[in-house]
């Protein structure tokens, strides 16, 4: 088991954390992390990326650069001071460096083949608003290809707000397998976890490049929130199953957005055949009386 905690204000810098791999700018191939990892946050930092085996990884060549890995451990992240947190049960972030919306070309690998076994929480506890938040039960944010990953039924992924005052959540994408994806695909994977998320959120400010383009609050058995964030990008889902409740109890002025496949997407999502999309749990809502819009679906 891996424990790490911050505690003193240090400079913003983005900090990258793996049980066996930080960053990885070529391949890790069947591996397997057994321990748990806890995370506690208690002072205003950078980026946190934090993976179950790899913190980022990063294949410009766009090859499959995470493959049949598994993580068994849970993941525990206390943010009492967060500034951005990509969380992910073997992943936290797949991404070319720069974010694919300030970049000409898009440059992203792959993860393919990976399970998750572990539980995976955030608990949000500071006293000011908490910076935007990508939780996934496999892989928090992901700019390539998801395909053929597994959330299995241990796997549960929670998010919340803690106890105290003034704690908020700010368009945080919670999903079983990935939490936000936005170019490449996630085809052939599956959740059957329990995704659930609860407390107080609003919407970003901005539109920021890692959501997507997406500002708002948004839950997904398999993704929460599926876009793309510049028009040379393009991005879809096919063949992929919920079998995991996805349940949400959260209160705020923002647009909310769950669903059993996904949250939210801009892109045409199409299902048939072999390239079905099928939701076989239930979608709960139980909304505060400040909530400004809520979007729940089934499917999407």
């Amino acid at each position: 088991s891996v424990s790490y905690t911050l505690s003193d204000a240090v400079t913003p810098v983005d900090r990258i954390f793996g049980t066996l791999v930080g960053e990885c700018n070529n391949k890790v191939t069947d591996c397997t992390n057994l321990g748990n990892v806890e995370i506690v946050l208690s002072a205003q930092t950078g980026a946190q990326h934090i993976g179950g085996l790899v913190g980022t990884f990063n294949s410009p060549n766009k090859t499959v650069a995470l493959e049949n890995c598994t993580n068994q451990g849970n993941i525990t992240v206390q943010a009492n001071a967060p500034h951005y947190v990509n969380l992910g049960g073997v992943c936290a972030q797949g991404c070319n460096g720069t974010p694919v919306i300030e970049s000409e070309t898009v440059s992203v690998g792959s993860i393919s083949g990976c399970v998750n076994k572990g539980e995976i929480t955030l608990v949000v506890s500071s006293a000011s608003e908490a910076e935007s938040s990508n939780v996934g039960g496999v892989i928090g944010y992901a700019e390539g290809n998801v395909v053929s990953c597994i959330n299995e039924a241990t796997g549960k992924v929670n998010v919340k707000t803690g106890s105290s005052e003034g704690a908020i959540m700010t368009a945080p994408s919670v999903g079983g397998v990935a939490g936000t994806v936005i170019a490449g695909y996630v085809s052939g994977s599956s959740n059957a976890a329990p995704i659930s998320i609860e407390g107080a959120v609003q919407a970003a400010s901005a539109v920021a490049a890692y959501t997507g383009g997406n500002v708002n609050p948004a839950v997904g058995g398999i993704v929460a929130k599926i876009g793309k964030a510049a028009e040379d990008t393009s991005v879809s889902i096919s063949d992929c199953t919920n079998t995991g409740a996805v349940t949400s109890t959260i209160t705020g002025n923002a647009a909310f957005n769950i669903g059993g496949i996904v949250g939210w997407t801009s892109v045409p999502v199409t299902g048939s055949g072999a390239n079905k999309l099928l939701n076989n749990a239930g979608v709960t809502v139980t909304a505060g009386s400040e909530m400004a819009e809520v979007n729940a679906g089934g499917v999407i």
